[in-house]
């Protein structure tokens, strides 16, 4: 039987550790290929499992107390899976699913999730098909969440990226929407500038590099781990800007707005 970790008590005194899992990819490429199949991509097997298994493990291992599942168009098969899984007959009161039928993005599922009200701390948000294969635990994450805001009042979501080697162009993670470039502080990580775009040449604007007590590195072709710790005023951006319909939207916005 998996236990949740015990975690930092300050943690456990102040709030309720929640992950929210977005269950689509809204990624036209891989819902092709998904449509081909009567299962979900977050219940496709692996080595017999399915991929939400391997998801609810390792956020239980992390000491989660609480996992909001957001499906789109397949909500009955994964609540038909759920209702006879495991999971919900050892933790009944763990894991929650939210039907999204009319999304169409992932700005639209967290839009729902808004309306719901239940979402009052910090929260870890898993996109991009809900789904993670990881030996590691993920609680420390909030720590460091934590810690950028007390660096920075304004800070409302740590994303998480795996910098690839040189050769990331050959990396099996790596897929032909990975390109991302980063400008942030060396220091404290703030994100100053953020792009998806492929081009041949980036411009880093020049009052950036004139920052005090500021070290400018970049990032170029981070992986995307689909990760990410958000304050709750998270949701009411995303209720409040239409426009955001993607996490890259969302951050590109809030960079460009201070």
């Amino acid at each position: 039987m998996v236990k949740p970790t015990n975690i930092n008590s300050d943690y456990r005194e102040e709030e309720r550790l929640s992950c929210v899992l977005v269950l689509d990819s809204f990624n036209i490429y891989i819902n092709e290929i998904a449509a081909h199949t009567t299962l979900p991509l977050c219940l496709w097997p692996v080595d017999g499992q399915p991929l939400l298994d391997y998801t609810i493990h390792t956020l239980i291992r992390s000491g989660i107390q609480e996992i909001i599942l957001l499906a789109t168009s397949n909500s009955y098969e994964i609540r038909s899976y759920l209702m006879n899984s495991y999971w919900l007959r050892t933790y009944p009161k763990l894991i929650r699913l939210i039907p999204c039928k009319e999304a169409r993005s992932l700005g639209d599922c967290l839009k729902d999730l808004e309306q719901e009200n239940i979402i009052n701390n910090h929260f870890l948000l898993l996109y991009g098909n809900g789904t993670l294969l990881t030996n590691e635990k993920l609680n420390n994450l909030f720590y460091i969440h934590k810690e950028n805001i007390k660096k920075d009042k304004n800070c409302v979501m740590t994303l998480v990226y795996r910098q690839l080697d040189s050769n990331h162009l050959e990396h099996p993670s790596f897929t032909d929407d990975q390109h991302l470039y980063i400008v942030r502080d060396a220091n404290t990580h703030r994100l100053y500038d953020y792009s998806n775009e492929y081009l041949d040449t980036y411009e880093i604007p020049l009052d950036l590099l004139e920052k005090p007590n500021v070290t400018i590195e970049t990032l170029y072709c981070p992986l995307d781990c689909h990760l990410a710790v958000c304050s709750p005023d998270v949701l009411h951006l995303f209720k409040d800007n239409f426009d955001f319909l993607t996490i890259n939207e969302f951050v590109k916005g809030k960079t460009t707005s201070h």
